[in-house]
Order: structure tokens, then C-alpha cells, then sequence
């Protein structure tokens, strides 16, 4: 069975056979998987990164399921490219996820789309990880901190968790702006 994902599949509907076998071994190449959209509920239903639509395929349901599915994605999370001259009536925030390709691109201008889109996702899911590491590093620091009576030994807690002084101090930093009351009491000195 094929895994189609948010970060390995394009979802495509299209006419042209010389772009669809072009586009399919560009993507062959970057491991990325092809979905050919059959009906419009495919839009919605298939998990993907990118989205290529034929201009002239387009079709009034086509784009009430795409405005159903931008309130559950985010920047840079997907994106829809629609290709050809013909002029279409989209939202404004479906424009924004959207870019307008004239005439079909060459297969070294879609090798370059799909990188750069694919670099784009990358850098939303290390940001992403960064930030539930630290979400996840100071609310262990309060659970910590409450169940000792608030006193926190710098030494070992650093030691422990892996973590520096420097990142120690703006975690309670945080603790101290989302709950000014709460107060730490330390064992051992902060190191200059």
C-alpha cells in the first residue's frame, strides 16, 4: 500500500500527459509521490505538500474543498499552484497560498518548486520541534521545581536534563512571566 503524506506526496490534476510524465519523473527522483486527483473530495482527502492544478480543470467544488481545507494548514505548510492563462475567481487567503504559473514549467523549474517547497515544510517541522522541545522543557522545570518545594539545585539539574545555564535562566525567565507569583529558590550558584 502506498503512504501518501504531508511531506511526500504532490496531489496533481491535470490534462497534459507530457507535463504529468515529466512532473512524475522529477518526482521519482526527489522520492517524492505523485497522487492524480480523480474526484474533487480527492483534494481533501489525500495528504500532501503541494498542490498542481490544471487552470481549465478547475471547477467550482474544486475550489470550495480548497477553501475548506486552509483553516487546518499553515504557512508553508502547503501550497497550490494553478497552471494556465485562464482567469479564476479565489479568496484572498487561497490566494495567498497560491501561485499563478502561465504556460507549463520545464522539468529543471518544477525540479526547483518541489525543492524549494519541500526545503520550506523542512524548516516549519524543525521549527515546530524546537519549539514543543522548549514547550516541553519548562513545563517539566515547573512540575520539577513544585515537587521539590521550589528549590531547584542548578548543578544537578543542568547535569540531568542536558541543558545550559544560559537556557536553565531563560526557562525560569518564562516560568517568572507566565506566573509572576511563582518563585524558585536555588541551590548552588549560577556560574559567571
Amino acid at each position: 500500500m502506498i503512504n501518501y503524506s504531508n511531506d511526500n506526496t504532490i496531489a496533481v490534476l491535470v490534462e497534459n500527459k507530457k507535463f504529468l510524465a515529466a512532473l512524475k519523473s522529477v518526482c521519482e527522483k526527489q522520492k517524492v509521490l505523485v497522487y492524480s486527483i480523480k474526484k474533487h473530495s480527492d483534494i481533501i482527502a489525500v495528504p500532501c505538500f503541494m498542490t498542481i492544478i490544471e487552470k481549465k480543470l478547475l471547477e467550482v467544488k474544486h475550489i470550495e474543498i480548497l477553501e475548506e481545507l486552509l483553516p487546518d494548514i499553515g504557512d508553508n505548510e502547503w501550497q497550490l499552484y494553478l497552471i494556465g492563462s485562464e482567469k479564476i475567481e479565489l479568496s484572498r487567503k487561497l490566494k495567498k497560498q497560491t501561485i499563478t504559473i502561465d504556460a507549463y514549467p520545464t522539468n529543471q523549474e518544477l525540479e526547483e518548486i518541489i525543492i524549494d517547497q519541500k526545503k520550506s515544510l523542512i524548516k516549519k517541522v524543525k521549527r515546530m520541534e524546537k519549539i514543543n522541545n522548549r514547550v516541553y522543557r519548562i513545563i517539566k522545570l515547573y512540575i520539577d521545581v513544585t515537587n521539590n518545594g521550589n528549590v531547584l539545585n542548578i548543578d544537578e539539574y543542568t547535569a540531568i536534563n542536558l541543558i545550559s545555564e544560559r537556557t536553565l535562566r531563560r526557562d525560569i525567565r518564562v516560568l517568572k512571566d507566565l506566573f509572576p507569583d511563582f518563585n524558585i529558590y536555588f541551590k548552588g550558584k549560577w556560574k559567571p
